[in-house]
């Protein structure tokens, strides 16, 4: 697939998401970020979707541009691990891993 077919599709999954991660908890949206992130593996190479998706969580107000997460739902003291955990969640997505607790 050229490069700029995949830019395109990647940038189209990308903003068909992103009104769903405007909105609700942020346990919620991360999970929509990483099912998303899974969905775009065959879409792009795994850095410009690493990157695409840890710009959208800053975006969206996941995070912040320093990595802390925003939702008034994180404790105090996790808010520093937000960019850590968005690129984790990402890795994982792009493995087509669970990381979240069943």
């Amino acid at each position: 697939m050229p490069a700029h077919v995949a830019i395109d599709l990647l940038a189209q999954a990308i903003e068909s998401v992103r009104p769903l991660l405007l909105t609700g908890s942020t346990k919620t949206r991360i999970r929509v970020l990483w099912t998303a992130a899974r969905n775009a593996r065959e879409l792009a190479v795994e850095d410009q979707i690493k990157r695409e998706f840890l710009q959208l969580a800053i975006e969206v107000g996941l995070i912040d541009k320093r990595g802390y997460w925003l939702g008034n739902d994180v404790r105090l003291d996790q808010r520093r691990h937000g960019r850590t955990d968005v690129e984790h969640v990402i890795r994982w997505a792009l493995r087509d891993w669970y990381p979240f607790e069943r």
